[in-house]
């Protein structure tokens, strides 16, 4: 039986907003440390596995890494059960169905993550169906239109790439961006996980200002997300700015050198590096970045590392000898 809720409201509301905002910062240890201490408190709030999930999930997304499978899906079992527990007490809700539907996105992106597309689609349509649902039993929650706005416009999309693929069907570009724009405004606690995705989509739209707006605004408070500067270092790469491309990229090469499992995309930005020097030019500073990124690949050189020494020695046969 549903039972309609007409005043949206999610708990912890303070709690969750700090724990996303280090997540985004790329501050996980403090994420899970808190996640932990929020659960160990109260072992029968749903949000708060949620958040942990969220952790582990963007974590590995953010390196590029599936590092601890076993942790995720445990915790995603926690949490399923959590929510069972807590609708078999309190009955179906919107907020009941946004933490149902919020688990499975999470989820459907760790399997896509994983290359396990079919069952990344799988669950990633029925986390839809429990978004859409929370949107039904309340209008007001703005907090689904997350991932509602980013499905409209993902169908849209079919020939370009975000971090859940959700594209069967044709969708409306302009109702999921107008859905995100409410939600970076209005929403509890995806304010912040909606602007990075508008702008995402604005410099992919060529709507190059907005995007700068946002990331700018986002860097303000987190000067260290990985999850910005990406975006910021693509924009300019599109845009052909291949000196401040080289910039965002060597950031980010640096950042991920310093943490554990960063070493894959320590290897894929310093190579972006090395390519956008080429491109403005900068023939010293690309012969240098190729030097750091054979030094950085010389043991255990799987697939994925002899795939960019190739590139690397490819790029420096492209610069001219007397650099």
């Amino acid at each position: 039986m549903l039972f309609p809720c007409f005043c949206f409201d999610i708990p912890y509301r303070q709690e969750a907003n700090t724990i996303i905002k280090k997540i985004i910062s790329g501050e996980y240890d403090k994420a899970f440390v808190e996640c932990d201490s929020l659960i160990n408190k109260n072992s029968k709030e749903p949000i708060f596995y949620l958040l942990k999930l969220t952790a582990i999930g963007v974590h590995d997304l953010d390196l590029d890494v599936i590092s601890d499978s076993l942790n995720f899906f445990s915790v995603y079992k926690d949490a399923d059960a959590c929510i069972y527990n807590y609708e078999k007490k309190y009955g179906v809700s919107s907020y009941s169905c946004t933490v149902k539907g919020f688990i499975r996105t999470i989820t459907a992106a760790y399997f896509i993550l994983d290359k396990k597309y079919f069952s990344g689609l799988d669950i990633g349509l029925s986390a839809i169906s429990y978004l859409q649902q929370a949107k039904q039993l309340d209008n007001s929650n703005i907090d689904v239109d997350l991932f509602l706005g980013f499905y409209s416009y993902a169908r849209a999309e079919l020939k370009k790439n975000f971090w859940w693929a959700f594209f069967l069907y044709i969708g409306d570009k302009r109702d999921g961006i107008n859905k995100l724009k409410a939600c970076s405004t209005n929403s509890q606690i995806c304010k912040d996980a909606a602007k990075l995705i508008l702008a995402e989509i604005y410099y992919r739209e060529n709507n190059y200002e907005e995007s700068e707006k946002i990331t700018n605004s986002l860097l303000a408070e987190m000067p260290n997300s990985r999850l910005v500067l990406w975006t910021c270092a693509k924009r300019a790469e599109q845009q052909q700015l291949y000196d401040v491309a080289a910039s965002y990229y060597k950031t980010l090469a640096s950042s991920y050198e310093k943490i554990n499992h960063g070493i894959k995309n320590s290897l894929v930005t310093r190579n972006k590096t090395a390519y956008m020097y080429f491109y403005a030019k900068d023939y010293f500073n690309a012969k240098e970045e190729c030097k750091k990124i054979l030094a950085l690949s010389t043991k255990d050189n799987n697939n994925f590392k002899k795939q960019i020494i190739k590139s690397t020695n490819d790029l420096l046969l492209k610069i001219p000898k007397e650099q």
